[in-house]
């Protein structure tokens, strides 16, 4: 068929001893004179080197989806190059306008006990690039987008396991979007075979992943998206591109995103003025010294506006805000477990501007009766809101908890508390 090349016309034949790299890449070329498809059918494919698609062509396997219970089933590639080495040569370079498509990516000499760097699995600069249906079995770094200028990337239906990194983007001008993009450990677990038990990618994950990380990027579009498990859920940081000018950080939409068994679920490093939203989120924290939700650093000044959102796990605190500029919780479930939580609050600001208002606090394990509610409320605990000097205005309005709302006011009148439900030990002052 005009425009679809046989990568087996080249040499390319399905082999898991000898490297097919040479070939493949010459496949690809043949179809950069014009741009085209290179066709991989089923089978191994052993990859000892580097891949560069150039542009306008598509590299496509046979699988239709991502592949979990038959992962390295279909179109495989073995990917060994680069062990050791963050910063050499991705395994898949990808230039303007190519697209990856079908196929499962598995690095076999990478092993659980023995965890080695390896450089990213792509890399994309420049614009119009499309990676969808694919499965990356046992990534160390998995997709780079940037930081050369960059835009309009299209990451759709891509599944596997992500040992550092999952996603960053970085250098992105124009508007990038990231669809269906679940990393979690069973994807390697399931190759592993020892009894049915992740624990050991899960440990390795829970330790080290970024999931997904957002430095320079205008209105990136992020839609359900997950980790399980993970260091940081999604982290959103300052450009690691050389002599950038401007703007160095990201904004964005991010709908229906999650992440589950963190140390933290979403840091907020840096972000433009105009900041990001995120809506429909669920995030739970379990792991570290000190589980938290969301956590915005002192550098950070746009807007971080959370809706909708629920929270629910083993927090020692749901939101830490040092922004210097605006933090919305609107419409969010609050839900901790165990007894942490009675050592910090729930939400906590020292800098910039607050907004909570119409959310529900549910802690769960609350102490019970009239004398633990009575040593509760006198050694400060389970606070649900502080705001702290430091804090130049807070909105504190028709929240409800389980127990009641209690806030800690450090700012006096520049913080306006209405209509929130008052906490047990103010319903039964006898208490």
């Amino acid at each position: 068929m005009l425009g679809i090349i046989d990568a087996s016309l080249y040499g390319v034949k399905p082999s898991a001893q000898m490297d097919q790299t040479a070939a493949l890449q010459r496949a690809l070329d043949a179809a950069g004179a014009e741009g085209g498809v290179v066709e991989l059918g089923a089978g191994q494919y052993l990859l000892a080197g580097s891949l560069r698609i150039p542009p306008g062509v598509c590299l496509r396997g046979i699988n239709q989806a991502p592949q979990y219970a038959k992962s390295l089933h279909g179109t495989v590639l073995l990917a060994t190059g680069g062990r050791g080495s963050e910063n050499s040569s991705a395994f898949i370079d990808m230039g303007e306008s190519s697209a990856a498509k079908g196929f499962t990516i598995y690095y076999p000499e990478q092993s659980i006990d023995d965890v080695h760097p390896y450089p990213w699995t792509f890399h994309l600069f420049s614009f119009d690039q499309t990676i969808e249906n694919v499965t990356l079995v046992n990534s160390y770094n998995a997709i780079r987008c940037g930081p050369e200028n960059n835009g309009r990337h299209i990451l759709r239906n891509i599944y596997g396991t992500a040992l550092r990194r999952g996603l960053l983007v970085d250098g992105c001008t124009d508007i990038g979007r990231v669809e269906n993009v679940h990393w979690h450990s069973h994807w390697w677990s399931s190759l592993l075979r020892r009894g049915g038990q992740t624990d050991p990618v899960s440990t390795y994950m829970g330790k080290h992943c970024e999931a997904f990380i957002f430095a320079r990027a205008d209105w990136e579009y992020v839609l359900n998206t997950f980790v399980f498990p993970c260091k940081i859920g999604y982290r959103f940081i300052k450009s690691l591109a050389p002599g950038l000018t401007g703007q160095d950080s990201a904004n964005g939409s991010f709908l229906g995103i999650g992440a589950d068994l963190a140390q933290v679920a979403v840091q907020v490093d840096r972000i433009q003025f105009n900041g990001i939203a995120i809506t429909n989120g669920e995030f739970a924290a379990f792991l570290g010294e000190h589980p938290t939700g969301v956590l915005i650093g002192p550098e950070c000044i746009g807007t971080v506006r959370l809706e909708n959102c629920s929270f629910w796990g083993d927090f020692a605190q749901v939101i830490v805000s040092h922004n210097q500029h605006v933090t919305s919780v609107h419409n969010c479930t609050l839900q901790t477990w165990g007894e942490r939580y009675l050592q910090f609050p729930q939400i906590e600001s020292d800098a910039g501007k607050l907004q909570v208002t119409g959310n529900t606090f549910t802690l769960a394990g609350v102490p019970q009766g009239e004398t633990q509610i009575r040593e509760m409320h006198e050694k400060q605990a389970g606070i649900d809101v502080r705001i702290q000097a430091g804090t130049r205005f807070a909105l504190i309005s028709e929240n409800t908890g389980t127990h009641g709302v209690r806030v800690v006011n450090e700012i006096g009148n520049r913080a306006i508390i209405i209509n929130n439900e008052p906490p047990e030990a103010e319903q039964y002052p006898h208490a």
